[in-house]
């Protein structure tokens, strides 16, 4: 099937007819013409939105790079499609081409606020250019949705994001009850920044799962693990427990490490990647 608006249509037109269907997953990439990105998002909408059966859907705009159109029109469709489907679940997006200058990403986080049974979130949003006010408004909005329990977040070569973004979505995953499980994946981020780490500490200390990926985030320091192992001691229901610190060179960091792990009493998986690590 060629990359034509027609094609779009005929999809649109068998996806209607799975009223039995659960689970979607869409590629657009950009092999899409113009034409069929504008349109074809169009027919996708209106087959989507009648299948009220689905819980867990999957959109991948990662190498849809049509800046004009990413943010205009297929956030708008994706917002009303979203809307539609009462019983979703589990949302993974994995969007591409925001600009610090547009409010595409403001947009685009319209999208999943009113999504209010959603259990399960992934964002892939690597290499994006993404700002700390960017995160500030990803906060504000995960924390409207309340049964939401797991949050997959890739930041990773995402370069604006500072301490003071850190430091808002901390703040709001703290606020989130219902959350117990975490991945958050911070590789190559210039600066997340120390101060970020004492709000994001105390999530720690309610999540049966997590996983921390900070890479080579070289403005971490020793005393910032020490911050994030001393929340984990209030954990009595931690059972997995996944740890990428990359910048560590002297051996504070692994002692905190060591001494944070004699609490956990309920921890059943424990990875812990230091590539970097010198004594």
């Amino acid at each position: 099937m060629g990359n034509t608006d027609e094609s779009i249509k005929c999809l649109s037109r068998a996806l209607r007819s799975l009223h039995s269907l659960r689970e979607v997953f869409l590629n657009i990439n950009s092999s899409f013409e113009r034409s069929t990105q504008s349109l074809g998002m169009l027919y996708l909408e209106k087959s989507l939105k009648r299948l009220d059966s689905i819980e867990k859907i999957t959109l991948n705009f990662e190498y849809l790079q049509n800046k004009e159109i990413l943010p205009n029109l297929i956030f708008g469709s994706l917002k009303r499609c979203l809307q539609r489907f009462p019983n979703l679940k589990n949302l993974k997006l994995v969007p591409s081409g925001f600009s610090e200058e547009e409010d595409g990403f403001k947009m685009f986080t319209e999208c999943i606020k009113e999504l209010r049974l959603l259990e399960t979130l992934t964002l892939s949003l690597k290499a994006n250019k993404i700002t700390d006010h960017d995160l500030r408004i990803l906060g504000e909005t995960l924390k409207k949705l309340e049964n939401l329990s797991e949050i997959n977040l890739n930041v990773s070569d995402c370069r604006s994001i500072s301490g003071d973004g850190f430091l808002a979505l901390s703040q709001s995953l703290q606020q989130m009850t219902r959350l117990k499980r975490i991945d958050l994946n911070f590789h190559e981020c210039a600066s997340v920044g120390s101060f970020g780490l004492y709000d994001f500490s105390q999530t720690l200390s309610k999540l049966s799962h997590i996983k921390l990926d900070f890479g080579c985030c070289w403005s971490l320091e020793d005393r910032d693990v020490q911050c994030l192992m001393q929340g984990l001691k209030n954990n009595v229901t931690l059972k997995s427990l996944d740890l990428n610190f990359e910048a560590w060179r002297t051996d504070i960091a692994l002692e905190a490490i060591i001494d944070g792990l004699h609490g956990l009493a309920s921890l059943e998986t424990f990875r812990l990647c230091l590539k970097k690590f010198s004594l």
